[in-house]
């Protein structure tokens, strides 16, 4: 998967099905896309940690 910024900037990252990754949370207001890069169809779940107030 790619992971386009707003600004241009990108990451690619290779995960393998049925494993699970982290990655760090975004600044405030940023903006990103994920874009499959392979040929095969992927599925990605994202959950995001929220501080009790």
């Amino acid at each position: 998967m790619k992971i386009v910024e707003k600004s241009g900037r990108s990451e690619e990252h290779a995960w393998e099905t049925g494993h699970a990754y982290w990655l760090p949370a975004n600044p405030p207001d940023t903006q990103h896309a994920d874009v499959n890069a392979g040929k095969d169809p992927i599925e990605v779940m994202v959950v995001e940690l929220e501080k009790e107030h």
